[in-house]
């Protein structure tokens, strides 16, 4: 081979080499600047300093505006300090660039979902939670969102569906989770003043789950409210001979029932029936002290608040009435020992229930914790 031609390719060589480690130096030097600020800015959250961290990510997304996890995350610093339109505004320039990758994308329209959430804008989180499940038809993440939007924007037919999408994603069945959702919606369409509606919404509850309580205890609402008495009588001892240990959650109801019936006196024998089909029921042993409380025989009223507290010693309301009774009956000393041993205690009341979860408190037992959005958190 001509030497001439090998010193020419040698010297070519040369040149090649040298550019390309010119090339690579500046790269790996600017690249070092870039990753230099972005990982700070990650550290520095890592740590929580979330102000210093906006500016050093700031800085990252300034000198590359192709750090798009950058973008990301100053949204969601300005988003979780309380600036929840500027997040959105940032988050929304990027969902119009070409070369996003499809994790980017998502992973936008993820921050998108959290902003809308943040601002109450659920119409609007809605819309980029189809735009992920269009990218990802089962993202789990993106389902449980679109539930909890449907759930705060208490469109509950949607909720259903939805929740039953999950379940069915999952291959799980909780026909008494869903049943809930159709009693949410049949309360959501009473207050409405849709009480036919409603009355169906209770219905399917019941289908799906024959023993759900409040499918219950709402229809028979329904039916007084319409006058319709003997209906929600028949509802409300079905629920009793159904559902014997959620008894005592209708018997305000059935007091009032009967006394606006003219058939008060009924109300004692189906007391009586509670105790046979559920002996624990120290709340059937209450009801009826009550009834005899009411006649002004304190001493069957007596016995049977003692029989009530054995059932359950740890009852607020069953010492009450104990302390009451002895009170009236002119025993004031077995009245102060029952007080004394009770001091500790704080009496919330019969109809006092409050969220495990969150410690949400309501007058009356809710299946849907309006706080936390918890299922059955309320011990009833």
């Amino acid at each position: 081979m001509d030497p001439s031609y090998i010193l020419v390719i040698v010297l070519l060589l040369v040149i090649i080499g040298t550019v390309s480690f010119f090339i690579r130096y500046q790269q790996r030097g600017t690249r070092r600047v870039i990753t230099d600020d972005y990982t700070e800015g990650l550290r520095l959250l890592l740590l929580g300093e979330k102000k210093k961290a906006l500016e050093k990510l700031r800085l990252a997304a300034i000198k590359d505006t192709n750090n798009i996890d950058a973008y990301i995350k100053i949204g969601e610093l300005l988003r979780e300090s309380g600036q929840t339109d500027k997040a959105i505004k940032i988050h929304n320039q990027l969902t119009v660039r070409r070369d996003l990758t499809k994790e980017e994308r998502i992973d936008i329209y993820k921050s998108l979902i959290r902003d809308y959430g943040a601002a109450t804008k659920y119409d609007k989180g809605l819309e980029f939670i189809e735009l992920l499940l269009q990218l990802d038809k089962n993202n789990d993440w993106a389902l449980n969102k679109k539930l909890l939007f449907y759930e705060s924007a208490a469109d509950w037919q949607k909720a259903f569906e939805t929740k039953q999408k999950i379940l069915k994603t999952a291959g799980e069945k909780d026909d008494a989770l869903l049943a809930l959702y159709k009693v949410q919606k049949g309360l959501a369409l009473a207050r409405e003043g849709e009480t036919s509606d409603a009355q169906d919404a209770y219905q399917e509850a019941l289908k799906l789950n024959p023993l759900c309580v409040p499918a219950y205890l709402y229809r028979a609402d329904a039916c007084i409210r319409e006058k319709k008495q003997k209906d929600a009588l028949n509802l409300l001892m079905k629920f009793i001979d159904n559902i014997p240990e959620k008894a005592h959650l209708a018997f305000d109801r059935l007091r009032q029932l009967l006394f606006d019936m003219g058939n008060f006196s009924q109300l004692e024998t189906i007391y009586q029936s509670v105790q046979a089909k559920n002996p624990d029921s120290f709340q059937s042993y209450l009801a009826l002290a009550k009834l005899y409380e009411g006649k002004g025989d304190f001493n069957e009223a007596l016995d049977l608040a003692l029989r009530a507290l054995e059932k359950k010693p740890d009852s607020v309301s069953s010492r009450a009435k104990v302390i009451k009774y002895y009170n009236k009956l002119g025993r004031q000393e077995k009245a102060i020992q029952y007080a004394l041993s009770w001091i500790d205690s704080l009496d919330i009341g019969h109809n006092h229930y409050v969220c495990v979860r969150c410690g949400f408190q309501s007058s009356e037992p809710l299946w849907y914790c309006p706080n936390c959005r918890n299922w059955n958190s309320f011990e009833v």
